[in-house]
């Protein structure tokens, strides 16, 4: 198992803050990575979309896997 912080993840990921959506890495290994991510209210994703009824996209939602991916790529990377 590994417990990667937020600082690490930040600065493995090529991106702004505002496209960012990996918090954190609970768990990894060789077949699977657990990653985190908050949807705050004020999240600029929700403007707009689906308007009164705030729904995360499914787009995002697969860039967020898509984050957590890079970030099991990278580890497996530096192992």
């Amino acid at each position: 198992m590994i417990m990667i912080a937020v600082d690490s993840i930040i600065k493995l990921l090529p991106y702004s803050s505002n496209f960012r959506f990996v918090d954190e890495i609970s768990f990894a290994d060789d077949a699977s990575i657990i990653g985190h991510f908050t949807f705050v209210k004020e999240n600029p994703v929700y403007q707009g979309h689906f308007k009164n009824v705030p729904v995360v996209p499914g787009i995002i939602a697969i860039e967020a896997m898509g984050q957590a991916g890079l970030i099991a790529h990278a580890i497996y990377l530096t192992d």
